[in-house]
């Protein structure tokens, strides 16, 4: 699964809120309003972060919000991942740092470090293929790291070549251009920024060598935490696919497998801003889709889903497929 931390959602909130969006608007597209951001560990769908931009452009009749917003980013944007990068020695480790770290604030995206003769380039790469749904989350990754580049440099005329976006052109561009300093280019081959090589040597004047060292091995434990989270929701499915043989998985059993508490474990799937019930149901779908493939029967695939009830299977199916399992026999034929 995609996702994006609570803080990030909280600093793209501010920061669209500074765009103009009113905040409540914003703050209702988060699961639970308020309370989803009060654990900035937590995690949200990237649907979530989707939305906000979607209704920011909707309230400001701007669909160029995720420019908007990035250029009010700042490295709090990053939690401690953006207090860790002035504290390198040169701009080439901050880049480094930023591409280390990217999963305590999102695992939609990962930025690369590319090298071509010269120029050097942060090209972003996207986890998922539909790059034009994802534009407005691009445009503020750059805008926001364009400025952080020269603030981190203190040389506001440190020039970058060019910043480039696979997605369409807007009908007006100088806005972009004047917004990350650089030339914009759009329907390009790749997400980038592309700069002189030369600048990944250049040494940055806050440069903190012991701070480093010591913010470096906190963030470490907090990436362990976070992957830790995220293989708990794989070791959690490995479990329920298991225990589907033998019919309906329970909690407890799982929190056995898994090798926790049920109380942890309950807290570590919140975290993931999901439940043991959905889940079970999404690897029952998983499994029904494989199984339809093959032209099973349907009362193969309630068995092997682990339904012992034929009506209950069948209200899922309904609820997956939006029609009967009956119908859909008859439509298939």
């Amino acid at each position: 699964m995609n996702m994006v931390s609570a803080h990030y959602l909280s600093q793209v909130i501010d920061s669209s809120a500074s765009a103009g969006v009113e905040r409540k608007q914003l703050i209702s597209c988060v699961p639970g309003g308020e309370a989803g951001l009060s654990d900035p560990m937590m995690r949200h769908d990237c649907q979530v972060l989707l939305d906000i931009y979607e209704v920011g452009a909707r309230a400001i009749s701007d669909p160029s919000i995720g420019m908007l917003a990035g250029s009010y980013f700042n490295t709090s944007v990053l939690n401690q991942t953006g207090k860790i990068l002035p504290m390198c020695e040169t701009f080439g480790q901050a880049v480094s740092m930023l591409q280390r770290y990217h999963k305590l604030t999102q695992s939609f995206a990962v930025s690369k470090l590319e090298i071509n003769g010269d120029e050097a380039a942060i090209v972003w790469y996207l986890n998922v293929a539909d790059y034009q749904k994802y534009h407005r989350a691009t445009e503020a990754f750059f805008t926001g790291i364009t400025a952080g580049a020269r603030w981190l440099l203190w040389n506001i005329d440190q020039t970058i070549s060019h910043v480039s976006f696979r997605h369409d052109c807007p009908s007006i561009t100088q806005r972009y251009e004047e917004a990350m300093g650089c030339a914009v280019l759009f329907n390009h081959d790749r997400d980038a920024l592309v700069f002189s090589r030369d600048l990944l040597d250049m040494p940055l004047p806050g440069s903190n060598p012991e701070g480093l060292l010591k913010m470096s091995r906190s963030l470490d434990r907090m990436l362990i935490k976070v992957q830790e989270n995220e293989a708990i929701v794989d070791r959690v499915c490995a479990s329920i696919r298991d225990q589907l043989h033998d019919g309906t998985p329970e909690f407890e059993k799982t929190a056995n497998d898994v090798g926790i508490s049920i109380s942890n474990l309950r807290y570590r799937l919140k975290l993931q801003q999901t439940t043991f019930r959905q889940l079970v149901e999404m690897v029952r779908k998983e499994i029904c889709q494989f199984e339809l493939s093959r032209s099973r029967k349907m009362y193969i695939i309630a068995q092997k889903l682990g339904f012992h009830d034929q009506a209950a299977f069948n209200r899922a199916f309904k609820k997956w497929y939006g029609i009967s399992p009956k119908s859909f026999v008859s439509e298939s034929q």
